[in-house]
């Protein structure tokens, strides 16, 4: 049975599509409504906009690539944006994945030119880092050389110590 007509249930309000709503026809709680939304988005501009991106998942959403690849070179992980965007994360990695690694690439070179640039400007304490971790520098140089003195004649070698000769 039809819950919505007014001939069985006397609550609810019905208005032909033709009578725009105005004061006299609005109801108190829709009164009520249209005042707290006023006073909720005072001095705000709402506005709509058309979305270009990828339509993924079953609800249809779409996301913009560039949006995408600000949030992956900001490191975002997968599960971040799949919060996000409210997208499975396997979703988005079927149909965002060479986006993802680009972006976080990217972001991973203008750091090491940062660096190299910090560097290069004489900050000691980057030249250090750098010198440490990509030439392979160390605080304590590790001694590579066998200490044990080589024998100079073959009086000094043992001959039991010698491989047999096949």
């Amino acid at each position: 049975m039809d819950q919505s007509n007014s001939s069985i249930n006397p609550n609810i309000e019905t208005f032909p599509d033709s009578v725009p709503l105005t004061e006299e026809n609005q109801s108190p709680g829709s009164k009520e409504f249209d005042r707290v939304m006023t006073e909720v988005t005072k001095g705000k501009r709402y506005a709509e906009k058309t979305v270009v991106g990828r339509v993924v998942g079953r609800d249809k959403v779409v996301i913009e690539e560039s949006d995408f690849y600000k949030l992956a070179s900001l490191h975002c992980s997968w599960k971040d944006l799949s919060t996000w965007y409210g997208v499975a994360e396997t979703t988005l990695r079927d149909n965002f994945r060479e986006l993802y690694y680009k972006a976080r690439e990217d972001t991973k070179i203008k750091l090491r030119a940062k660096m190299m640039e910090s560097a290069m400007k004489g900050d000691r304490v980057m030249m250090i880092w750098l010198s440490k971790n990509w030439l392979r520098f160390a605080d304590a140089p590790q001694t590579i050389y066998q200490t044990e003195v080589l024998p100079w004649s073959d009086e000094d070698v043992n001959p039991k110590e010698l491989p047999a000769d096949e």
